[in-house]
């Protein structure tokens, strides 16, 4: 009979005997009388032989029926209606029969023979809270049964081949009966093993409990086996961080298994973990796993030089703590999607292009041929100037520039002067005075020129006209009545905000400022005298202005707010672009002025340069816009340019770009 069948068949008889009165397996008061023979190996009869009868379920390990074989190795059975286990013989010569039938009618009662008995040497498996001497082992339906050593062990001598149930029960609660059916063959004349894993139904230990640990990257992996318990509800990680440091709860999973990035280098975390049950009852965690973190492998993109175009540039990206493992290095400069493999570390590679262009370079490292590393960095190109004349007029607050008829002409002014300075160059580097006196008024607006005449207006919306930048002709009436007074927030000599002036095409505009969007509004002319009403929208309070072709760009601020805009000119309207800086409100709150930035921030300036829009606020970062491309990027001004309160003057003259400040001349390097 196949084991697993025979431990199931006499699992059934077991739950039958325990029925039963003294664990006898019978139907009744009616007995059965049969006999058999025994012989010894060399098929002699076996004298004086013990003989014992017990049911087949039987864990009492008392004889249902005893006798001795007479001098023929003859015996007789007097028993109740049932089935029974015989065993016959001591613990060297003996012989057995398992399940056999006594009835009236039918009996599978049969002669043996003496053979040399086996032992069964075992193992108990028990939880690792628990300890195997708890356990008691005994061979179902024999007299047979042994206690189990602190590691588990146990051994049953005296066994006759057959087929055999063993049975463990403990002492712990939690413990059910464990049966489990073995095979004393009768060529096992030594010892047959078995192990026998208690069924325990409590909150189990996790087993086999695996820490593993990648240097390189850092990464903790604990892992264990799988668990089965019906109340399961997931696993509990508890971890000590530090040398004699107590255990806490550091994370939960359903899985057998748990990552997580390791510490910081030579510190130790010892893990455990434990069974949660589905009522909220935890397990006892025993084994742990123990871990001394290491500096992972790490790379950085180093950029510390100073990037100039058509200057060789070296990008280097060291991999730290490798372990000695390969390293295999592969770039990408410009963002260009391709990488190409390098020898080692660094890189050098010579940019071309414009001088305000950004450049992203990309490296891609792979450590021991499976850790991929990456990272970017931004090169931003340091602009280049040189000075070339010292300041044309020291100690101004503002400058402003204007090109006509080949020269340049510099209106200098402060906001405690009463007169303006105006000066004339062919090569911004030697400077003619032109005036020094007291020619127009001290606040106005940015100078044009228009119909060959320089254009201003004045704080009360006058319009002041020349032909020379030395002598001026001040309009017959005001074309706008409306300015600002700040006179307690900015003091008595910052006390006006003039109208502003910008050209488009063959018109003259002039925008009033009230200092409220509202009541902006813009007015025009084609001949200096003749103003009306013009239909054009714009945004509030026009610093700047370019005109090149048909394209004319314009940048404001709404005063108060000091929300700055900046867009093209197409049919009467102005199509706002992107900001290129989040400068926003708040800057400086209605009525109240609380730095020189926020005030000059009212003086952004435009310029074209070789096809792009140049903005400038007087302070770093001169902003430079692809047109069509949506996207600014930027350049330094000059280190030692100084800025004081108002504005420096930008623009362009003879194809180079200029900066004029109260530091001097400077001019942008290519």
């Amino acid at each position: 009979m196949n084991n697993r069948l025979k431990a199931a068949a006499l699992l059934g008889f077991a739950a039958v005997m325990l029925r039963c009165s003294d664990g006898v397996v019978g139907t009744g008061d009616e007995t059965v009388v049969r006999s058999a023979r025994v012989y010894t190996a060399e098929l002699k009869p076996a004298a004086n032989v013990n003989v014992r009868v017990y049911g087949v379920g039987d864990t009492t390990r008392i004889p249902s029926y005893e006798t001795v074989t007479d001098a023929e190795g003859e015996y007789s059975i007097d028993i109740a209606n049932g089935m029974y286990n015989i065993l016959i013989g001591d613990e060297d010569q003996g012989a057995f029969q398992d399940s056999v039938t006594f009835s009236r009618s039918y009996s599978t009662l049969a002669d043996d023979t003496l053979g040399t008995t086996g032992v069964l040497r075992g193992k108990v498996l028990v939880e690792p809270v628990h300890s195997p001497q708890t356990v008691t082992v005994q061979v179902v339906g024999t007299n047979k049964f042994s206690n189990v050593s602190p590691d588990g062990g146990f051994l049953i001598p005296g066994l006759p081949a057959g087929e055999y149930v063993l049975r463990g029960t403990g002492t712990v609660a939690e413990y059910t009966p464990t049966y489990s059916g073995f095979v004393i063959s009768p060529a096992d004349s030594d010892t047959t093993a078995i192990t026998l894993a208690m069924i325990y139904t409590g909150i189990p230990v996790v087993r086999n409990f695996r820490l593993s640990y990648d240097s390189l990257l850092n990464v903790v992996s604990l892992t264990w086996d799988t668990v089965s318990y019906f109340l399961l509800q997931d696993f509990i990680i508890y971890s000590a961080q530090g040398e004699g440091a107590g255990f806490s709860e550091f994370g939960t999973t359903a899985s057998c298994g748990y990552s997580f990035n390791g510490g910081d280098a030579g510190t130790r975390s010892d893990f455990r973990v434990a069974v949660r049950s589905k009522t909220l009852d935890i397990g006892p965690a025993i084994e742990s796993q123990s871990v001394v973190y290491q500096q992972p492998v790490a790379m950085r993109l180093i950029d510390t030089a100073v990037c100039q175009l058509g200057v060789p540039y070296t990008l280097s990206a060291p991999v730290t703590d490798e372990k000695g493992a390969s390293v295999a290095y592969e770039w990408d400069i410009g963002a260009t999607g391709t990488y190409t493999a390098g020898s080692g570390s660094d890189t050098t590679f010579t940019v071309t292009g414009e001088f305000f262009e950004k450049r992203e370079c990309r490296v891609r490292v792979t450590v021991d041929g499976r850790i991929a590393l990456a990272d970017t960095v931004t090169l931003t190109f340091v602009a280049a100037w040189e000075m070339i004349a010292e300041p044309v007029v020291a100690g101004m607050d503002w400058y402003d520039a204007v090109e006509h008829d080949g020269r340049v002409f510099l209106f200098c002014g402060g906001w405690s002067q009463t007169s303006e300075h105006v000066r004339s160059s062919s090569d911004c580097i030697e400077w003619t005075t032109l005036s020094d006196g007291p020619g127009i008024p001290s606040v106005h607006s940015r100078p044009v020129v228009f119909n060959g005449m320089f254009c201003i207006a004045d704080k009360n919306g006058f319009l002041w006209t020349s032909s020379d930048a030395v002598t001026w002709e001040k309009g017959a009436a005001p074309v706008c009545s409306t300015w600002v007074e700040f006179g307690s927030a900015m003091g008595p000599a910052r006390g006006l905000y003039a109208p502003k002036l910008f050209t488009v095409g063959e018109r003259l505009y002039l925008q009033s400022n009230s200092g409220t969007v509202q009541s902006d509004s813009v007015f025009a002319t084609e001949n200096l005298t003749d103003w009306s009403v013009a239909e054009l929208t714009v945004g509030t309070n026009v610093a700047d202005f370019r005109s090149s072709g048909e394209t004319t760009v314009l940048c404001g601020c709404s005063f108060y707010a000091f929300n700055y805009w900046i867009g093209t000119l197409t049919n009467d309207s102005v199509s706002y672009l992107p900001e290129p800086f989040p400068l926003g409100t708040g800057l400086m709150d209605a009525g109240e002025y609380s730095d020189l930035f926020s005030w000059s921030a009212v003086e952004y300036q435009l310029e074209f340069y070789n096809g792009y829009y140049l903005f400038s606020g007087n302070a770093n970062p001169l902003w430079v816009y692809t047109p069509g491309s949506g996207k600014w990027s930027e350049i330094t001004l000059p280190a030692t340019m100084v800025a004081r309160g108002g504005q420096c003057a930008l623009f362009t003259f003879n194809e180079a770009l200029f900066v004029i400040s109260e530091s001097g001349v400077f001019r942008l390097v290519k």
